[in-house]
């Protein structure tokens, strides 16, 4: 821009622009279109299949801890419930030798060593012995049982967008935590409500909260093993000098907790378990309702409470990465052991409260809040 003829000339050069909305959306839009071919690429890392190493003397084991809950669940009611719902009567041997050889070996019965078939067979023979019951010879051909760590992951793609305000939301959570006088946060987004019973009940107590990206709808590349974490716990714990703590975990963070208690069991003073998942990997319904339930698309689902429950579960549930933890937690072989025989000396000598909401995915349960002298192992 120039002044009059003779005077100085003063130039002004526009290096910058604030951009249009149309220009914004582009750039965004260009973003989420890369985005989606990252995931695709997450998805394929993720959904490979693993095969692991047989532990043939661990497996036995579980087998045969397995058959000590025959007196907390019927077996006809566990049986149909993993094959979908059929009818008892329906399930034929070979569909239990299938059933079991995935169950306890994440492989097909044919490509097992002798070894774990004579193990199948046993078990088998076990179950009908222990429930007083008896399989039909052969294959029913016309059911299939729950297989989700061989099928592909039930998984929804969240937009870019969905991540950034996680990560905003993280952020705010982490200053709301240091305004309160947190001095280091792991992660943040626990529950306010029972944090505030917390404060009120051990004020004179640190607190140490723990919260993992990976089922927080945070991006992450790979979900972490639960091991990982239970052993990260501890390392904390002893890093600021503490011997023992109170450990409470939810959902999720009882898996973690029950982790604890093998690998650390000198470290817990006390344990608290609310909604533990981690009693109930080996339950169908559990399965069904977070990995294979499609809620009904009517007019009660957004009005409703339950409705816009099971709404949020199937969201959530379709994470990638909590898909991920989904595909290594749910399995038939993995439930926790609630043992009465106190003479056991890997047993876990400590108080625990156990609290059950009335229903735990889909698991009805009655509501318990009570303390309990039973010890947990696995």
């Amino acid at each position: 821009m120039a002044c009059e003829s003779g005077g100085p000339q003063i130039m002004y050069l526009r290096i910058c622009s604030i951009p249009s909305l149309s220009q914004v959306l582009l750039l965004w839009s260009c973003a989420e279109v890369l985005f989606y071919v990252y995931q695709k690429h997450r998805y394929t890392a993720v959904n490979a299949r693993q095969v692991n190493t047989i532990d043939h003397n661990t497996v036995e084991e579980v087998m045969s801890r397995f058959l000590t809950l025959g007196g907390y669940f019927s077996i006809q009611d566990f049986l149909s419930g993993w094959f979908h719902g059929a009818p008892f009567d329906q399930i034929y041997r070979e569909n239990c030798v299938a059933f079991v050889a995935y169950a306890f070996y994440n492989r097909d019965y044919d490509d097992l060593p002798a070894r774990a078939q004579e193990a199948i067979q046993r078990i088998i023979d076990n179950v009908e012995k222990h429930h007083n019951v008896q399989f039909p010879p052969g294959t029913n051909a016309n059911i299939g049982f729950m297989a989700h760590s061989w099928e592909p992951l039930r998984t929804l793609h969240k937009p870019l967008l969905v991540y950034v305000v996680s990560e905003i939301w993280g952020m705010c959570m982490h200053i709301f935590f240091c305004c309160v006088g947190f001095k280091r946060i792991q992660q943040g987004f626990p529950y306010i409500r029972f944090l505030r019973m917390l404060f009120n009940q051990a004020s004179s107590h640190p607190i140490i909260l723990m919260e993992f990206n990976f089922i927080s709808l945070r991006f992450c590349w790979r979900a972490g093993e639960v091991d990982d974490a239970a052993h990260a716990v501890a390392q904390f714990v002893r890093q600021h000098g503490w011997s023992q703590a109170c450990i409470v975990g939810h959902s999720y963070g009882t898996f973690v907790a029950s982790r604890i208690c093998q690998m650390h069991p000198n470290m817990i003073q006390s344990l608290m378990l609310i909604d533990p998942v981690c009693l109930m990997t080996c339950c169908p319904q559990l399965l069904h309702s977070f990995i294979y339930k499609v809620p009904t698309w009517n007019s009660k689902l957004l009005t409703t409470p339950t409705g816009f429950m099971d709404l949020l579960r199937f969201i959530f549930s379709r994470d990638l990465m909590v898909a991920e933890v989904g595909l290594h937690s749910c399995m038939p072989c993995f439930p926790i052991e609630i043992s009465q025989d106190n003479n056991k000396t890997n047993n876990l000598q400590v108080f625990q409260l156990i609290v059950l909401a009335r229903y735990l995915l889909g698991v009805p349960k009655p509501y318990s809040c009570e303390p309990t002298s039973t010890h947990m192992r696995h």
